[in-house]
């Protein structure tokens, strides 16, 4: 295709044949054939006969919150030499580290290699389309556009934290075979009594070293361990959400919902969540790592600053849920509704232990406030213990900074089994 440069240089070259013609001067001439040589050099330079073919090579199509992703995009001449400009597509919302774009003379058989860092702050499904690229002569006369179609997905996932080493666990427990012991003998492996061998039971459970001592088989009992119902609830509520774009409650509460329930269903316990967001999204308890997977899908499509109300939470978890499940609360507390709504749930039989990711802490540190704002802070934070002051009569209620790992928060706590 021929840009405007070259229709420029046309004009020109005829301005000056006309210019000599008028005076019958040889300069004006002169003029005109040099235009006119470029002209002809940049033809036979034009992209025409360039064959481009691309590849995209891409780390990981998968990652979690505040992770990266190595990208490698190749882009080989198999025809003519030329000039050529690529860019890659960037989806909104990332940040980058390389080169994403370049301009280079690629003669045949020669590669155009690109090699760049994506970050991701937020979660969510980012597309990588197809690349645009530009051949052209060194004059700019002549232009052809590639359109390269590779197209590529990466889908980032909410971030966890490893809370392998804390035990979070329902207070009150089923038949299920679980990690939470019973206090009665059933299967399990910590060691309860020891009674006399009777015919059926398992030679692996005599204890030979009392059976000597005793002159008689004896056998160990162990205690049983059992599983129970927990339910993740996360309040997605647009008056609890307080900070930025990549720091906020509403950030930390689906980070801290996803690690609390990869950390419940790793002991066996049956798991399930709602979330009061723009909609409502709820999933009934079931165990293991399809589980994980559904709840890990569900908090990655959530879209914060829903309007539902918080009293709406009774009704859902007394007639979608089984009683005396544990009901695992992440809110930041700042609904009038909460507490009401809280001692309803757990006067039905529900075990409640609620986590308050903390607006107070998150406004210190991004915001820098006047005496104003100062004293609006102050008054949040005295009516937050207020609340919470008011609600650790009967259930367990913790702060959270959500700059702290919440593995942190959660290493002390300790809850007595009812």
């Amino acid at each position: 295709m021929r840009t405007e440069r070259a229709s420029f240089a046309y004009v020109i070259s005829a301005l000056f044949i006309i210019a000599g013609l008028l005076t019958t001067l040889w300069v004006p001439f002169a003029l005109a054939g040099i235009t006119a040589s470029i002209f002809v050099i940049s033809s036979m330079m034009s992209p025409e006969g360039v064959e481009l073919k691309g590849r995209r090579e891409v780390e990981s199509h998968s990652v979690n919150e505040d992770s990266s992703v190595n990208v490698r995009l190749l882009v080989r001449n198999t025809g003519k030499g030329s000039m050529v400009y690529v860019k890659e597509s960037i989806p909104e919302g990332v940040e980058i580290e390389g080169e994403t774009s370049a301009l280079r003379y690629l003669g045949r058989g020669q590669t155009l290699e690109l090699e760049y860092t994506m970050y991701f702050p937020l979660k969510g499904v980012y597309r990588l389309g197809t690349v645009e690229v530009r051949a052209f002569d060194p004059f700019i006369f002549w232009l052809r556009s590639f359109i390269i179609e590779l197209r590529d997905s990466i889908e980032v996932s909410v971030g966890t934290e490893d809370l392998r080493k804390i035990k979070i666990e329902p207070t009150k427990t089923k038949k299920w075979l679980g990690n939470i012991n019973s206090r009665k003998i059933g299967i399990g492996t910590e060691f309860y009594s020891i009674r006399e061998y009777m015919p059926g039971d398992s030679m692996r459970r005599i204890n030979w070293k009392a059976s000597a001592r005793k002159g008689e088989l004896l056998v160990n009992e162990y205690e049983g361990e059992n599983s129970g119902d927990a339910i993740i609830v996360l309040d997605a509520n647009e008056e609890s959400l307080t900070g930025t774009e990549r720091s906020n409650t509403f950030k930390a509460g689906v980070r801290a919902a996803l690690s609390i329930s990869a950390s419940m269903l790793r002991q066996r316990n049956r798991v399930g969540l709602v979330v009061l967001g723009d909609y409502l999204t709820w999933l009934y308890p079931e165990f293991g790592k399809r589980q994980l997977y559904r709840m890990m899908e569900a908090l990655s499509m959530i879209k914060k600053g829903g309007k539902w109300e918080f009293d709406e939470l009774f009704w859902i978890v007394t007639r979608l849920f089984p009683s005396n499940s544990f009901i695992v609360l992440i809110s930041t507390l700042q609904s009038p509704q909460i507490p009401e709504t809280v001692m309803k749930i757990r006067s039905r039989g529900y075990d409640v232990m609620i986590i308050s990711p903390s607006p107070v802490a998150i406004e210190k540190r991004l915001a820098r406030l006047d005496r104003e704002g100062e004293l609006a802070l102050s008054i949040l934070s005295i009516e937050r213990n207020n609340v919470m002051d008011m609600l650790r009569e009967k259930v367990t209620v913790l702060e959270w900074d959500p700059a702290q790992p919440l593995a942190e928060l959660l290493k002390g706590v300790r809850r007595r089994r009812r």
